[in-house]
């Protein structure tokens, strides 16, 4: 194929503007892509606000899209049923899924005659979280080991398009097994990354901007001692399910859990806020006394996990707010959109810092574009 010929075809599909100065450069990536088997026509039943983003997808799950009521049929589950699954799994309610999603369905599926519903959806969601774990250190690999050395030495798009590729599919190979729900994964945690990370380090270090939440229960050790074994496990499943359910469905990433606590993360502080709201209204229905802490800044990602001030600052956020209270600080609510209402609760002394934290309640506003976000 020529070049002329390539550049109609994306300009065709909208993609490519041969007028723009990097035109020479995006045909080269475009050319790559067409060696693989992506081409222009790839894109068009895809929303386009993120085309790397959809050619990872198509690149790490490949094949027909099909919609949650037609994967349930196939399957032959009540739409509860199906829900259940597909939470415990990591999907969200918007996701399309491929073949290779319904056959690792599926093979939960079997499991049914010998497990319990409950203990193999649990079960389940140990492994997504796993999954989720493994995808995180993966894209920190790549990111330390492969994208900071070529940022440093001028790698052009092309080279990052090939690299992508290459570090794909060692990543299919590796996980083999479990790929339905790691390739899922890996795909939230691409984008996770791509909207947080922080570029403009000279020294090689890649960290991200991300939102931390922690959503804990008061007077959980109190609440326990009053418990037999049976009654902890039902609340520890409930607790359990729902941290799931709520950071899955509305686009978050739920962590760890430790103990009555649930660490979660996004890359909006605003919906952070959000998941941290519905949160305290999924645990209140459980019958306990929720409490959050929502921070955003710069940290940084190791084998799955999170680390650094932000962190710590959440944490303790969440150890200051009251039962029902999302609390955060100043610095994080200007991330915030006007969806967040704020309550400015004055500066005070939080353990282990040696300034004083300007703390502030916030919610979400029952109307967008009703809050009042106020810097302090």
């Amino acid at each position: 194929m020529t070049a002329s010929e390539l550049s109609r075809r994306w300009t065709d599909a909208g993609l490519f503007d041969p007028e723009t100065p990097q035109a020479d450069e995006q045909l080269e990536v475009f050319a790559f892509y067409e060696s693989i088997g992506i081409t222009a026509s790839t894109f068009t039943d895809l929303d386009l606000s993120n085309p790397i983003s959809d050619i990872n997808e198509r690149i790490l799950v490949p094949g027909e899209r099909f919609g949650s009521e037609a994967v349930r049929t196939r399957l032959g589950l009540t739409a509860d049923e199906f829900d259940a699954l597909r939470q415990a799994s990591g999907y969200s309610a918007d996701d399309t899924y491929t073949d290779v999603d319904i056959e690792s369905f599926s093979g939960f599926l079997t499991a049914r005659d010998f497990f319990s519903p409950d203990e193999l959806l649990s079960f389940t969601r140990t492994l997504s979280a796993t999954m989720e774990n493994l995808a995180d250190a993966s894209v920190s690999l790549f990111r330390i080991d492969v994208a900071s050395e070529m940022d440093r030495s001028g790698a052009t798009e092309v080279d990052f398009a090939r690299k992508n590729h290459e570090s794909s599919a060692i990543l299919q190979n590796l996980f083999v097994p479990m790929q339905a729900v790691f390739l899922r994964q890996l795909l939230n945690a691409i984008r996770r990354n791509d909207e947080a990370r922080i570029t403009d380090h000279t020294d090689g270090l890649s960290s991200l901007n991300m939102a931390v939440g922690f959503v804990d229960i008061v007077g959980f050790t109190t609440r326990t001692e009053k418990m037999n074994p049976g009654e902890l496990d039902q609340f520890i499943q409930g607790f359990e399910q729902e941290a799931f359910r709520v950071v899955n469905e509305l686009g978050g990433r739920v962590v760890k859990l430790i103990g009555d606590e649930v660490m979660f993360i996004d890359s909006n502080a605003t919906n952070a806020v959000r998941i941290a709201a519905g949160l305290i209204e999924a645990f209140d229905d459980i019958d306990a006394l929720p409490r959050a802490g929502v921070a955003f800044g710069e940290l940084i990602s190791r084998g799955g996990d999170y680390y650094g001030r932000v962190v710590n600052l959440a944490a303790r956020l969440t150890g200051r707010a009251e039962a029902g209270q999302i609390m955060s600080d100043g610095e994080s609510i200007l991330a915030m959109t006007d969806e967040v209402q704020t309550t400015q609760l004055g500066a005070m002394m939080l353990k282990g810092f040696t300034a004083e934290t300007n703390l502030a309640a916030v919610a979400i506003a029952e109307t967008p574009g009703s809050g009042n976000r106020t810097p302090f």
